[in-house]
């Protein structure tokens, strides 16, 4: 990593995965290295912008499973002890145009398993979460009507097995 980073130039790969693999380790570190010791990092907001996922769409994402990867490097045998979960988040019931994608959104999608012309009201996010230590990366979502146990059983079974 350069001490005098050139305000105007891009980032390098190594130089970006440098700074990745600190702020993974400890963010709290990482600002202090910015702040008090004046190391040239990339700032906080940049990493977040690095690791911002942009015109998601349903299903499982190998994006999101490239950064699970990423962050599994630099962590500890005791860090990577994790659980997958699922979690539901309420929708409004209604339709949007995505002019990035060039789609309307808010039906039910079930991404490879199928869409629906039903309005979804619940997005279902399968995660990883770190059992120890507090991370957590998403896996996957669907926009789906109402969660209910058999729909569940189809998910897991169809995605994890």
């Amino acid at each position: 990593m350069q001490f005098f980073h050139s305000k105007r130039s891009k980032w390098t790969k190594s130089e970006k995965q440098l700074a990745l693999s600190l702020f993974y380790k400890s963010p709290s570190t990482y600002s202090f290295m910015i702040k008090k010791l004046r190391v040239s990092l990339p700032s906080v907001r940049t990493i977040q912008s690095w690791l911002q996922v942009l015109n998601l769409k349903t299903g499982m994402k190998t994006t999101l499973t490239n950064k699970l990867e990423l962050k599994a490097k630099s962590m500890t045998e005791r860090e990577k002890m994790c659980v997958v979960m699922f979690d539901e988040i309420i929708l409004k019931k209604e339709l949007q145009y995505n002019k990035y994608q060039d789609v309307v959104e808010g039906y039910q999608d079930l991404a490879n398993f199928g869409k629906q012309v039903k309005l979804a009201n619940t997005a279902l996010v399968f995660l990883v979460r770190g059992l120890l230590h507090n991370w957590k990366i998403p896996l996957a979502y669907y926009r789906i009507l109402q969660l209910y146990f058999l729909c569940l059983d189809f998910f897991i079974i169809g995605k994890f097995h």
